[in-house]
Formats: C-alpha cells, structure tokens, sequence
C-alpha cells in the first residue's frame, strides 16, 4: 500500500507508459499515473502533467491548467522554468515574448539543466530575446552534449560534419551522431543512414545504411523512408523489392515528403512502360 502511495513510483510509471518501455504504450495510464504523483505534490509530475494539457495528449487541450500547474512551482523548478520559457518562445498560451523566454530559459540553463542549456543555445544563436553570441551558443551546445542530451549531440554533429561555426572534425561528427543515435534520436539515425548511403565522410556501408534507416523509419522520418525505399527499389544492400518500394514511398509521400511523392510518380509511370 505504501508503495502504492509513492509519487516517485507514479512518476516512474507514467514515464514507462509514456515511452512504452517494458509495456506497451499508453497515454491516457501515464496521464493518470502523472496526475495523481501531480495532486501528491511531485515537482516532475507536476510539469509533466502540464505538458500534457499543453500538448492535448490523453486530455483536452487546456493552457489554463497548464499555467495553473506551472505557475505554482516555476519559481524553485527548473524543468518548469524551462517548459514556460519555451511558451513564451512559441505563444503557446501566453503570449509571445522572447525576453521573457529567454529570462526563464537562462534560469533553468544556469541550474545545469541540458534541455535548457540546448534550447538556450539557440537564443543565443538567432539572437532571440537577447543579442545574438555564437561563441556563447556552442559553449551552451558543448555543455549540453557533455551531459548528453541527445538532440545537442546531434546538432552539434551536424556543426563538426560541415565545418559550421567549428572546424571540421568527421571523425567526432560520426561519434556524436552514432551517440544521439544510440538514444534513438530518429534524426541522427536518418542522418547517419544517410551519410553511409552516399559514403558521404565515412566509407560507403549498405549495411549500416540500412540499419539506421529503418530505425529513424520506425519512428515516421520521412526522408529516411523515403531513402529506405530507394535502397529497395535499387537493390542497394538489400533484396530487389519493387512493392516494399512502393509502399514505403506511398508512406512518405501520404506525410507529406516531397522527393517521396515525386519518386512515386516517376514509379508509376515507370509501372506502365
């Protein structure tokens, strides 16, 4: 019973349901499971269960109980200074106001939050709320890789892969995407599946190709179905396979991926010569 009563566990489990790891995936247990650690008092429920109603997942969509929540607790916590701040960077039931964004996000930021130091970064860098600093933006991109918050990983990767803002280093390009991609960042999957496709900076691997593009396809990257279905079609790395191309193509092109929805036509009128 007392264990039942824990908020740390409710949060525990809201976290798992949420991401479907160990069970299967289900908002509306996680929502359940944040609000009542939330009614308990639990900070990171609290904000969790804020981000649900801002969101509009397993709820309706309520901006007034968001800041209700937030506001009860966004002077001591810093995942609540952050989740405000990027309201006021998105006028997402406030309004839109990058000063104030940026204020709250350099609170959270200065509490050695990663997300914060990540989304602080890019104040920084297009000189939002505050006078554009590149050199401060990487500093706060390197802090929150070091901490290894995957999507800093990731851009900063991107950053060492072309030489932009830094000097040019593949080899720690590689090993920050490969890092964000082992915490299942989709975009440095689709990313990394791309460079092996091309032997873009690394040496050309189908293999690998294939294997970090299916798992950004797992989770809906369009470009790297659409990449996937191209292998598929050439046969590159993989079984010849024109309906496994098609249908990857189909799913691309129905989200909405350009190149997608025109190798799709190129496909059909390909079908009827």
């Amino acid at each position: 019973m007392k264990r039942q009563n824990d908020p740390y566990a409710k949060v525990s489990l809201g976290t798992l349901y949420y991401d479907g790891k160990g069970v299967k995936q289900d908002y509306q247990k996680s929502f359940a499971f944040s609000k009542e650690a939330s009614d308990q008092g639990d900070p990171i429920a609290m904000v969790s269960l804020a981000q649900f109603y801002l969101s509009g997942i397993a709820c309706k969509k309520d901006y007034a109980k968001a800041l209700e929540i937030l506001n009860k607790i966004v002077d001591k916590n810093s995942y609540a200074q952050l989740v405000y701040g990027i309201m006021y960077l998105s006028g997402q039931g406030v309004p839109k106001n990058n000063q104030k964004a940026f204020e709250l996000i350099s609170k959270a930021s200065n509490q050695n939050l990663a997300e914060a130091q990540y989304e602080l970064s890019y104040l920084y860098l297009k000189g939002a709320g505050t006078k554009q600093n590149v050199p401060k933006a990487l500093e706060l991109l390197k802090q929150s890789s070091n901490q290894c918050y995957a999507r800093a990983q990731r851009d900063l990767g991107a950053l060492y892969l072309r030489g932009i803002f830094v000097k040019q280093d593949s080899t720690l390009a590689i090993d920050l995407l490969v890092k964000a991609s082992n915490q299942n960042d989709e975009k440095a999957q689709a990313l990394l599946g791309k460079l092996y496709f091309n032997g873009d900076c690394v040496d050309q691997n189908y293999h690998k190709a294939f294997k970090f593009l299916s798992q950004a396809s797992i989770k809906n990257d369009t470009n790297a179905i659409c990449l996937l279905a191209q292998m598929y079609l050439d046969g590159d790395g993989v079984t010849q396979n024109y309906a496994k191309a098609e249908e990857l193509f189909s799913q691309a092109a129905y989200k909405g991926n350009m190149e997608a929805q025109i190798k799709l036509g190129q496909f059909y009128v390909l079908k009827k010569i």
